[in-house]
């Protein structure tokens, strides 16, 4: 049972701060002969970006990469590294980078299921459903589950998600979970949320994103899951399920919305300034890692929609899911609205009559 606390939640770590710069390899020889990093940093950073995903923290991001970077930079890394080191710099929102490593990867094995599905999400996060599709046309040995997914992922990029989320939720209702892995299975049911929401289906949706998430908590997926009960007006409802959650900075992000509505905002003056503080630095140092929490921050939390739009044409410009594209359509909603509001206001003031056409 989860107890609601109005409280500000005890963090782990600070989700605010973020210090990554992954360095592009340059590869402009000939394909040197694969050396893996260690079988112990392999996994090490591989269970980092399983807490990145649980926690949303960055820092496990930074140590996986420090863990893989001297091999990465001495050129002549194995498939595997390059593929862990790819999800990293795609967490990172380098997705040129992840991309370069991904390519160099298939090149030393073309039938790399985990590169090929990797390089469909890059593509996807691009809005490049053509390439994504390719990409997912390339998985072999994978359960059928996994090419269903990929291909479901393509759908609602192309806006098809009409026709993907019945066959998705069909399959998904048939299968033998005892035989599928409980990370993948998640993963499937996290999509199926996402073309619920995107065809309107709002319950149905909750209902998917909690059931991903009982199978594996991932932060990503608890934000999707928020976002739904705040969309419904259930802030009571989102204060729960943030509860339920690790701390990070797309969560602290939503804490803050769901407060502003439950008029405790009050409460949490001290994280509502923090965060306020960091953005305004990171847009100075135009650095957009959480473009997308910022928009969420300025058009949500501090009701400067014009700031709010700034950023989200410049998040659209990094990343273009089907969230960002509603974000920005919202964002452009409300500073038209601003904007008109501002010039009725000069106009009334200053007693100016401006002629509309017929």
């Amino acid at each position: 049972m989860v107890v609601m606390s109005f409280g500000a939640p005890a963090l782990a770590h600070d989700p605010l701060q973020h210090d990554r710069h992954i360095e592009k390899h340059q590869d402009d020889g000939p394909l040197q002969r694969p050396a893996a990093a260690s079988t112990l940093d392999l996994a090490v950073a591989r269970s980092l970006l399983i807490s990145f995903r649980e926690t949303g923290d960055d820092h496990n991001l930074d140590k996986a990469w420090l863990l893989l970077e001297p091999t990465i930079e001495s050129g002549a890394a194995s498939g595997e590294t390059l593929v862990v080191a790819a999800f990293v710099a795609q967490s990172l929102h380098d997705f040129t980078a992840a991309e370069q490593l991904i390519t160099r990867a298939l090149e030393f094995n073309p039938g790399n299921d985990e590169a090929w599905l990797l390089l469909a999400s890059i593509h996807l996060v691009r809005g490049e459903s053509e390439s994504a599709a390719a990409a997912c046309a390339r998985l072999r040995n994978v359960p059928p589950l996994v090419l269903l997914t990929c291909k479901a992922r393509v759908a609602l990029v192309r806006g098809e998600h009409a026709l993907a989320l019945p066959r998705l939720t069909g399959v998904l209702s048939l299968a033998d979970t005892g035989q599928i892995p409980a990370g993948l299975l998640a993963w499937s049911y996290s999509v199926a949320g996402d073309l619920a929401v995107a065809d309107g289906h709002s319950q149905q949706a909750e209902d998917l994103y909690r059931h991903s998430l009982a199978l594996a908590e991932r932060s990503q997926v608890r934000a999707a899951l928020v976002d739904v009960l705040l969309t419904d007006g259930d802030n009571d409802g989102a204060w729960q399920a943030l509860d339920a959650g690790a701390p990070s900075l797309p969560l602290l992000v939503r804490r803050l919305i769901a407060a502003k509505r439950l008029n405790r905002l009050h409460e949490l003056e001290p994280e509502w300034a923090k965060v306020r503080q960091e953005f305004d630095a990171w847009i100075a140092n135009e650095d957009w890692l959480h473009a997308r929490e910022m928009t969420r921050f300025y058009i949500d939390v501090v009701d400067r929609p014009v700031v709010a739009r700034r950023l989200a044409l410049i998040n659209i410009g990094l990343q273009r899911e089907p969230e960002d594209l509603r974000l920005e359509l919202r964002t452009r909603h409300e500073a038209c609205r601003f904007l008109l509001s501002v010039c009725t206001s000069i106009v009334g003031s200053t007693g100016l009559w401006i002629p509309t056409r017929p």
